[in-house]
């Protein structure tokens, strides 16, 4: 239910509908609805959605936080840049990880994020269905 409703939101794009949506990432207790009011503000893809998504990083379900970030890989903005490189430095979990790396651009647009992060295995980026340009596979630990 609240997540179907989450969805049907992502039609409007005023602040009402954006702030609603930043409720229900920061305290539904259901993963699923979590995910779809992220789904809706990529969707609604304004400045307020990307700040609202950028804010939601949090998430103690790795599912909800995933579903955070693929949205925010979605938005071709500085402020995802700089969002997606902060969460890679300290991300453990690889999914996550590949979820953020799919949104990096190649490394002549975003020199930032690529010099944090590395694509050494090509293979595995074929096998995981990540490939191509710009796919980047593991967080730099330093």
């Amino acid at each position: 239910g609240r997540a179907l409703a989450a969805g049907q939101l992502a039609t409007r794009k005023d602040a009402e509908t954006v702030a609603k949506l930043k409720q229900t990432l920061a305290s539904d207790p259901f993963h699923a609805a979590r995910s779809a009011a992220a789904d809706a503000l990529r969707q609604i893809h304004t400045e307020a959605a990307l700040g609202a998504l950028a804010e939601s990083l949090s998430q103690p379900d790795a599912r909800a936080r995933n579903a955070v970030v693929t949205a925010l890989a979605g938005f071709y903005h500085p402020q995802a840049a700089d969002t997606l490189g902060k969460l890679l430095a300290g991300e453990k979990n690889p999914m996550i990880q590949a979820a953020a790396c799919a949104g990096c651009s190649p490394p002549t647009r975003r020199p930032r994020i690529h010099s944090r992060v590395c694509g050494k295995s090509r293979r595995l980026a074929v096998r995981k269905g990540l490939a191509g340009e710009g796919a980047c596979l593991a967080a730099v630990r330093s």
